[in-house]
């Protein structure tokens, strides 16, 4: 228990350092997928509105990941997905772990049923996420017109 605690003050310091990726590796190691998410949506905010590009900083934060933290990863992600308002960080990390990794190491990665699933539940929840914003987007033009 005090392990526990002298790893969530060290988490805490590394966040307020701005050693991202020493605070993703840190989270995923405790199983905190919230304060993963926290990270990811600060990382992107700091850099910006850049939905066309992949993130710089949340890509060279990924790429230090081991194979198995990354299936961890996308376990979070694919939760994080579930919820509208955290769609954009899980897919920020869907996209650049996309860019990072070679099928051939992803295949490796899908060979375990949980990370297949998540990847199932990925494409349901995009999908879903794709007809809202084509919805609003649809509305806001309408409302241009009017």
């Amino acid at each position: 228990r005090e392990q526990q605690a002298l790893q969530e003050q060290e988490l805490a310091n590394l966040l307020d350092q701005g050693l991202f990726d020493r605070a993703v590796a840190l989270a995923l190691t405790l199983d905190h997928p919230f304060r993963l998410q926290q990270i990811v949506s600060h990382i992107l905010e700091h850099e910006g509105e850049r939905s066309d590009a992949i993130s710089p900083q949340l890509t060279a934060v990924l790429a230090a990941l081991r194979l198995d933290q990354v299936a961890t990863l996308l376990r979070f992600a694919s939760v994080w997905n579930t919820n509208a308002r955290h769609s954009r960080a899980a897919q920020a990390v869907l996209h650049c772990l996309l860019h990072l990794h070679r099928p051939e190491h992803l295949a490796q990665l899908a060979s375990d049923d949980n990370v297949l699933r998540c990847l199932e539940s990925f494409i349901a929840y995009s999908q879903r996420h794709l007809q809202r914003l084509s919805n609003l987007l649809q509305q806001s033009s309408f409302l241009e017109y009017c």
